[in-house]
């Protein structure tokens, strides 16, 4: 059967001979997910839940978060969650942390993970209410924090909420959140997200913005 040279696919014009393409998941789930629920979920389902995430084959999962448990109660139990779980070798474990005082109860219990997520919105609205912090304040303990973070041998990851948009100011221009991104990169982030925390984002702007951030951020995931 001879193939219809109309409708063969044509190689991709970036693509080279023999290339392998990997796509890594972070689950947050644990995480974002129980936040996000009205109801505290069991910590004894939690921990079920997270081991048969590490078994189904996920490598990276975030399970904790250490924030005040009277702004986040359904992540109180995040320290029994952490010591509860059983995963496989190979699994890495994130927490995130806000801030200075939530990474001093983090590595408390530093044999418990392997990685800290620090965050910030890239806009100033989002983050005066999601933390109580404006962006300059939350790069200042970011600096501070990441010292500390490399200093025990974690691996440092960075999120950036609402890099497409927010949904007090509208679109986010891409220079500040690249900026923001140079900045974590800085710091020793070895990975950095970028969250469309509103569902802004298109296929031909985030196209665009991949482009100038892969070209900025050279050896960051």
């Amino acid at each position: 059967m001879t193939a219809d040279p109309n409708t063969t696919p044509k190689a991709r014009p970036n693509a080279t001979l023999g290339e392998r393409r990997r796509v890594h998941i972070r689950e947050v789930g644990p995480r974002d997910g129980f936040q996000n629920e009205p109801e505290t979920v069991p910590t004894a389902d939690k921990i079920r839940l997270i081991d048969l995430l590490g078994r189904a084959g996920l490598a990276r999962l975030e399970i904790a978060s250490f924030v005040r448990p009277d702004v986040i109660p359904q992540l109180a139990d995040g320290v029994e969650v952490l010591h509860g779980v059983d995963l496989p070798t190979g699994v890495e474990r994130m927490v995130l942390v806000p801030n200075s005082r939530g990474l001093d109860n983090a590595l408390r219990h530093r044999g418990l993970f392997e990685a800290v997520g620090l965050f910030v919105s890239a806009s100033q609205t989002h983050n005066q209410r999601n933390i109580n912090r404006t962006v300059e304040q939350t790069m200042a303990d970011t600096a501070v924090m990441a010292k500390r973070i490399l200093a025990e041998g974690l691996r440092l990851c960075a999120v950036i909420a609402t890099s497409f948009g927010c949904p007090y100011e509208g679109p986010v221009p891409m220079e500040r959140v690249l900026g923001l991104a140079e900045q974590f990169a800085e710091a020793g982030a070895v990975e950095v997200g970028f969250g469309d925390t509103t569902g802004m984002a298109n296929p031909a702007y985030a196209g665009r913005f991949f482009a100038s951030a892969l070209d900025r951020l050279p050896g960051v995931e």
